[in-house]
């Protein structure tokens, strides 16, 4: 039955309207395995005028054949906030034979249909549809179905477009933060860098281009696509401007920030533990390409600069081995070294390069010498014991990482270190 209510026909009748007898937005048809045909019913949805403030929203699904509802949901506004529930009391057999870990399951898959197929349609005002889903993904995080919450906030930011909510570009971040709980970085990455073109979606100050490059930086990190992952995070500084470095205070204490909201000083650090892994990955043997080694080397020229600028974070341990950093140090030339100032002008210069080879010219141009060498001698076990140090590393910090977006834990105008 669960089986025929994820693929099979399904006939979803619901009402909308201030009281759930007031009678007002009643419609009803039925689906194929291929979605939920409803544009019949959505005529009543539409006769709502203004004066209902589409506090409650009630669905019942049923299968063919059957007079009375599977499973009903029920969705109002109260002044303690949306509540959410449903009920079976109306099918005696399945009222009696499910478990409500199973009836739950089954509101999250007639929901989730329902919206998928109408959603966008729906005379629903935006903090109703928004408490609406936020309730089914604390359903579907219960039951660990993290791809079930994408397709869920792919269901409200097709909403908020559609309907032109303000800040939709939240709203596909929300998708992108989804796409994370379930593990499918990449994908993340791709949205973040997609909200940030202009001529696509209106920018607004609470998703400011920079934190959403670096959001792409964190997320093509974690699905192990180093060379997008730097591109992103040299885009976020660039997206700063050529004075980012204006928010750093250097002084007799050191290298700091200040006035930044934390984003410039995110992005920096975030890159930085980027570069690390991918100094392990090379050192390792995991990855051994040119493309690869010129990002090792970028990494130990940045490590030599920044180290002379007064730059420690706890977060990339190279900065606290004083043998690496004397061996980065000794790579730049000495022209570099003379000044704190000096040193991050270079990084910055580095950064505002128009294109990804541009930038790492302008990093070659800061080393002593003709040639760069960083050889490590480890036999084919270390190589091997290292490889997998690091690729357990990285799957460990995967599942915090989305474990913190399921909780969460991460907004978007906050920096994230993961």
């Amino acid at each position: 039955m669960i089986e025929s209510f994820c693929n099979g026909e399904l006939e979803i009748k619901w009402k909308c309207g201030e009281g759930s007898g007031s009678g007002n937005g009643n419609g009803s048809s039925s689906s194929s395995s291929a979605g939920v045909d409803l544009s019949g019913a959505l005529d009543h949805l539409r006769r709502l005028n203004n004066s209902v403030k589409n506090k409650t929203i009630i669905v019942d699904g049923y299968l063919p054949n059957e007079t009375v509802p599977v499973i009903r949901y029920q969705g109002k506004d109260t002044p303690q906030g949306f509540a959410t529930g449903f009920q079976t009391v109306q099918h005696k057999t399945y009222h009696t034979v499910f478990s409500s870990k199973e009836k739950q399951q089954l509101c999250i898959i007639m929901m989730l249909r329902f919206l998928g197929a109408a959603g966008s349609r729906l005379d629903l005002q935006s903090d109703i549809m928004s408490s609406l889903v936020d309730g089914l993904i604390k359903m579907c995080r219960e039951h660990k179905q993290y791809n079930d919450i994408v397709y869920a906030k792919l269901c409200l930011a097709d909403t908020a477009f559609n309907k032109g909510f303000d800040k939709t570009i939240l709203k596909v971040v929300n998708v992108g933060e989804a796409l994370e709980s379930a593990k499918r970085y990449g994908e993340a990455g791709e949205i973040y860098c997609e909200v940030t073109n202009p001529e696509k979606y209106v920018q607004i100050p609470s998703a400011p281009a920079q934190a959403l490059h670096g959001f792409a930086g964190l997320a093509f990190k974690r699905a192990q696509d180093y060379v997008r992952a730097e591109e992103e995070y040299v885009t976020a500084l660039r997206t700063s401007g050529d004075d980012w470095d204006r928010h750093i205070q250097l002084g007799s204490y050191g290298f700091s920030f200040s006035n930044d909201s934390g984003q410039t000083e995110g992005t920096l650090a975030n890159m930085m533990i980027f570069y690390e892994i991918v100094h392990r990955a090379v050192t390792s043997g995991l990855k051994d390409d040119n493309e690869h080694m010129r990002m090792q080397r970028a990494c130990h020229l940045l490590v030599g600069l920044l180290s002379v600028a007064g730059y420690r974070h706890p977060g990339n341990t190279m900065f606290e081995d004083p043998q690496i950093v004397q061996m980065c140090q000794d790579a730049i030339k000495s022209e570099y070294k003379s000044s704190a100032e000096i040193a991050m002008k270079r990084v910055v210069h580095a950064t505002m390069a128009p294109t990804i080879d541009d930038y790492h010219q302008r990093l070659l141009d800061c080393m002593d010498g003709d040639e760069y060498l960083f050889m490590t001698m480890y036999s084919p076990e270390e190589k091997a014991e290292m490889q997998a140090d690091l690729l357990e590393d990285q799957k460990r910090k995967s599942k915090e990482s989305a474990r913190d977006v399921i909780d969460d834990m991460v907004q978007v105008d906050s920096f994230r270190i993961r």
